[in-house]
């Protein structure tokens, strides 16, 4: 009996199996090949494990310089500590107009952050399929 799929496309899809994080929906609608195929030959076909990494000091840097640098993380893990543990005391002793402008500026600074972001194949799509709403029909 021969394989309802050729070598190369089942080495296809697992290549992009591999490219879509271990995604299995995504490259099913990708291939046209069923979630349950793709499962059951990653199973038999498991990626190779990563490379170990390594912290690598680099030789040009400086004793003083990676002192440094040692110091200001620690300084800098102390401070998001003591702003994880103050902020919630904090938004809840905030008055209400000065919640709204906060998340009003967070809101903002986001979206800016999200202008300069490079925009992928997926998200254009779905940016497609949102319809507006006037605001006419909310009231």
């Amino acid at each position: 009996m021969t394989p309802p799929f050729s070598p190369e496309r089942k080495n296809h899809a697992l290549q992009r199996l591999a490219a879509n994080y271990g995604n299995v929906a995504r490259t099913a609608a990708e291939t046209g090949i069923s979630e349950r195929t793709l499962m059951r030959w990653r199973r038999q076909n498991p990626p190779p494990p990563p490379p170990p990494t390594q912290l690598i000091t680099p030789p040009s840097l400086p004793a003083d310089d990676l002192e440094a640098l040692i110091n200001l993380k620690g300084r800098l893990i102390e401070a998001a500590d003591y702003i994880s543990f103050n902020i919630i005391p904090a938004v809840e002793a905030a008055p209400l107009g000065q919640r709204v402008s906060a998340l009003a500026q967070l809101i903002d600074r986001i979206s800016k952050l999200a202008a300069e972001l490079p925009v992928e194949d997926e998200e254009m799509e779905l940016s497609d399929d949102v319809e507006e709403v006037d605001d006419e029909e909310d009231a």
